[in-house]
């Protein structure tokens, strides 16, 4: 049983997950019906291992469709303010920091099918599926039990190099950087 979320720093990132996990386009993104199953496809540190405990086949990380890595920002994570003393001499703090999330998605396994792709058109695909979770996403900021964020900055879609492609089929990803604040 995972252990559960306490103190600031873990209590953020899940709420990040669930902010994450209740974007209808993430879950169309990695096939999931209900929050339960989008926060399956949600990953912290690393990817459950591979079969053969060694390396991962095409075909298992095909399989994992979409998934994403969600994780504090190295440089970024929390930042504590002091903001006020009340009548007592009790510090009252704003908490704010950056919360990384990094999409993935399978388009193709196999050099065959890689290069039947148009690729521009599987590009752009992606495109939209990224933007429909930012858009879901910041629907979702501030309302009560998600994420109250500031700032969220969408990266440029990268892909798989071709002479990857064999070994490790053909994926998309895009990085977002969500910048949060919490006043207590």
């Amino acid at each position: 049983m995972p252990t559960a979320a306490a103190g600031s720093i873990s209590l953020v990132e899940n709420t990040a997950r669930l902010t994450l996990a209740d974007a209808t386009a993430f879950r169309t993104l990695v096939r999931a019906d209900d929050q339960t199953q989008a926060l399956d496809r949600i990953f912290s540190d690393e990817l459950p291992g591979p079969a053969d405990g060694q390396e991962y086949t095409a075909e298992e990380l095909a399989a994992l469709v979409g998934y994403a890595f969600l994780f504090p920002d190295p440089e970024e994570a929390q930042v504590y303010t002091a903001a006020a003393v009340d009548s007592n001499g009790s510090f009252a703090t704003n908490e704010s920091g950056t919360i990384v999330v990094q999409l993935f998605k399978c388009v193709a396994l196999g050099k065959e099918a890689y290069d039947a792709l148009d690729r521009n058109d599987v590009r752009r695909v992606f495109r939209n599926d990224v933007g429909q979770i930012v858009d879901h996403m910041l629907a979702l900021f501030g309302t009560a039990g998600y994420l109250d964020a500031g700032q969220l900055t969408v990266g440029n879609v990268e892909g798989a190099r071709p002479e990857d492609v064999p070994g490790q089929g053909a994926w998309l990803s895009c990085e977002m950087a969500i910048l949060w604040g919490i006043v207590e």
